[in-house]
C-alpha cells in the first residue's frame, strides 16, 4: 500500500508542465497571411529583417578586415545570393554542387568561385562540355578545391587534354579530419605538380574547415577557454603550412591567394587575429536550429516552414493501446490533441505556437506527419504550424519558392536555386 502511495505522488511530480502557448503577434499575423497567400500548401518563410539583422552581426565581427564569402548550399535562392551580395558588396561565393556551379558561373560575369570541396573529375568534365564560350573564357573565375595527388592528377590530365589552366586551392587538415593535406610533406607534393606544370596549373590559395571547434566538448564555465585554445591550435596548424610555402615555394606565394577557412559556427572567432583573409558565412544569416551556439546570441532565426493543420483530434489514441493512449493523456497536457498536418518528416522542429511535439510511438510521415500537443495552443484546423529548420542547405531545396517577409507581412516570393536552374534549362 506504501509503494502504491509513493507511485502515486511520484507521478504527480514527475508530471509534465503544461507547455502549450497560442501563437504570439508575430507568428499569429504570419498564420493570417499564409491562409489567404500559401494556397492551403507547406511552404517555406524567410524574414529578411531578421537576415540584415544577422549579417549587420556578421560584418561587424568581420569589420572590414576579411573578405566575405557566402555559402551557396546554406542560402540555395538565386534572389536572397543576389540581395546578399548587393547588401554585402561581396563578389566572392563557394559552391558545393556541379549544377549549381554551372548556373551560377554562366549567370554571373564578376565573382570568385571556390568549391567547398573536391568534385571528381566526371564532374569538372561535364561543367566543362555544357560551358558555353564565355564561360570557357572565364575559367579563371574558379578556383577547384584539390585534396590529395591522386585528384591533382586527374585534374592536370584533364587540363593538358583541353589546353586549359586550372585555378587550385589545397584543402588542408587543421583538425576536422575529414581529409585534405595535414602536413607539409603532403603539401609538397601537390605545390610541387602545380610548380612543374605553370602551363595547366595556377595555385590559388588554400581552404581550412574548422567546424569541429563548435562542437568541442567541455564544462559550460571552461567553454570560451576551451573553444579559444582550439581556435589557436586551428591557427597554428594554418601558420605552419603557410610557412612552409613561403619559405619552400616563395614563386608560389603572393598576396592574392585565397585563405579561406571558418564558417557560420566559428568566423567569430577570428575578428582580433589575422589568420583568413576569406571567411565563409552562409546559415548564420538564416540561423537553423542546428546552428544555435552561445557565442552566437546576437543572430535571429529568420527561416521557418509553415504548414496547415489537416486535422484536430481531441484525443490523442495510439493504434491497440487506445486506453493506455487515455491514460498518457490524461498524465502528460502535452499529449492530449493530435494534429495531423499538410507533408512532414523535415529536418526541422515545431516552432509555433508552443507546446507541439513530433510523437515517435505514432510514428513518423511525409504525408500526414502527427503533433502532439495541448488544448492551450488553441489551433484549428487549416491554421498554419510553424517549424525552424536544423539547417538549410538540404531543406530549402525541398520546396519550390521561398515566401519573402518584410516587417511582418508576407511581400514576394522567390524561387530556389534548383527551380531557377530548371526554368533555364526547359525555358
Amino acid at each position: 500500500m506504501e509503494w502504491i502511495l509513493l507511485l502515486i505522488i511520484l507521478s504527480f511530480l514527475l508530471r509534465p508542465k503544461d507547455r502549450g502557448k497560442p501563437y504570439n503577434q508575430y507568428f499569429s499575423l504570419l498564420n493570417q497571411q499564409l491562409q489567404k497567400k500559401a494556397g492551403g500548401q507547406p511552404s517555406q518563410l524567410v524574414d529578411l529583417d531578421t537576415v540584415d539583422s544577422n549579417l549587420e552581426s556578421v560584418q561587424q565581427r568581420l569589420n572590414g578586415k576579411t573578405k566575405l564569402r557566402l555559402v551557396v548550399k546554406s542560402i540555395p535562392c538565386l534572389s536572397l545570393i543576389n540581395y546578399l551580395m548587393e547588401r554585402t558588396g561581396s563578389r566572392r561565393l563557394m559552391v558545393f554542387h556541379r549544377p549549381f556551379l554551372s548556373f551560377l558561373h554562366r549567370y554571373y560575369h564578376d565573382v570568385d568561385f571556390l568549391l567547398g570541396k573536391p568534385l571528381p573529375i566526371a564532374a569538372i568534365m561535364k561543367f566543362w562540355h555544357t560551358c558555353d564560350d564565355d564561360q570557357k573564357h572565364r575559367l579563371h573565375q574558379i578556383q577547384w578545391l584539390i585534396d590529395s595527388p591522386e585528384r591533382l592528377r586527374q585534374y592536370l590530365r584533364f587540363a593538358r587534354q583541353q589546353n586549359i589552366k586550372l585555378n587550385i586551392n589545397v584543402e588542408v587538415d587543421i583538425g576536422l579530419h575529414r581529409g585534405g593535406v595535414s602536413s607539409a610533406a603532403e603539401l609538397s607534393v601537390l605545390l610541387g605538380l602545380i610548380a612543374d606544370h605553370p602551363r595547366y596549373l595556377n595555385f590559388s590559395g588554400l581552404m581550412g574547415y574548422e567546424a569541429h571547434i563548435a562542437k568541442l566538448p567541455s564544462l559550460p564555465w571552461r567553454k570560451q577557454q576551451q573553444l579559444l585554445r582550439a581556435r589557436d591550435e586551428v591557427a597554428k596548424r594554418f601558420t605552419q603550412l603557410v610557412s612552409f610555402i613561403q619559405q619552400q615555394f616563395p614563386n608560389l606565394w603572393h598576396d592574392q591567394l585565397t585563405l579561406n577557412g571558418a564558417g557560420s559556427q566559428t568566423y567569430m572567432l577570428y575578428q582580433n587575429i589575422s589568420l583568413f583573409n576569406d571567411i565563409s558565412v552562409g546559415s548564420a544569416l538564416l540561423m537553423p536550429k542546428d546552428f544555435e551556439r552561445p557565442w552566437l546570441r546576437g543572430h535571429q532565426a529568420a527561416y521557418f516552414i509553415a504548414t496547415p493543420v489537416l486535422k484536430k483530434l481531441n484525443q490523442f489514441e495510439l493504434p491497440f493501446l487506445e486506453k493506455l493512449s487515455k491514460t498518457i493523456g490524461w498524465w502528460n497536457p502535452n499529449w492530449r490533441q493530435a494534429l495531423f498536418i499538410y507533408g512532414g518528416f523535415w529536418k526541422a522542429i515545431p516552432e509555433a505556437p508552443g507546446g507541439l511535439s513530433l510523437n515517435r510511438l505514432y510514428g513518423r510521415s511525409s504525408n500526414q506527419e502527427i503533433l502532439t500537443s495541448s488544448s492551450r495552443t488553441a489551433l484549428t484546423m487549416d491554421d498554419f504550424v510553424f517549424f525552424r529548420p536544423q539547417q538549410s542547405e538540404a531543406v530549402m531545396l525541398e520546396f519550390e519558392d521561398l515566401l519573402i517577409v518584410r516587417r511582418g507581412q508576407i511581400v514576394e516570393k522567390w524561387p530556389v536555386l534548383s527551380r531557377s536552374i530548371s526554368e533555364v534549362n526547359h525555358g
